[in-house]
Parts: C-alpha cells; structure tokens; sequence
C-alpha cells in the first residue's frame, strides 16, 4: 500500500505517520510511507506514480487539500482521500 502524507507542518506529518505506521504494524499490513510539505510537491509524484491513500491537510500554503483533491479525482480516480487538519475550528 502506497500512503501519501501531505502537510505543510512537519511535526504534524511526523504524529500522523507515526499513528498510521503503528496501526499497519498490529495488522501486519505492509505501508510504503511517502511525506510532502505541499500540494504541489504531492501532485508532481503523484503524476509519475500514484498513491493508493492520500492523507490531505485541509489547510496548507499554497494548494489547499481540496485543491489538490480535484486534481488527483482526475488523474487516479481510486485513490482513496482522507482529509486531515489541525485547526481547533472551521469557520464556514
């Protein structure tokens, strides 16, 4: 399984891999981990190989997760997206 971190906070990348690697590790699930600081570093991967999941940071700099959400619905319709963030609160 190919997983997609995608976070522009280090140290939020580094708690979400560490909960998902051990998680995989329990259920004996084998996980090819790749982080990215951006959307667009993501995208331009994703172009080359795609990733089975994607965890996506809602809010980043530059490309948001719904930004890059559209763009990879294009290109690798089966992978799987699952929105993260860090935000106390959104405001609709």
């Amino acid at each position: 399984m190919r997983i997609a971190i995608v976070d522009d906070i280090k140290e939020e990348r580094a708690v979400l891999y560490g909960w998902l690697s051990n998680q995989l590790s329990k259920r004996s699930i084998p996980g090819d981990f790749v982080e990215f600081e951006s959307g667009e570093e993501f995208l331009a991967a994703a172009k080359e190989r795609p990733f089975t999941v994607v965890f996506l940071d809602i809010y980043m700099t530059g490309y948001s997760g719904f930004d890059v959400a559209k763009t990879v619905g294009k290109l690798t319709p089966n992978t799987l997206l699952i929105f993260v963030t860090s935000q106390d609160s959104m405001v609709y």
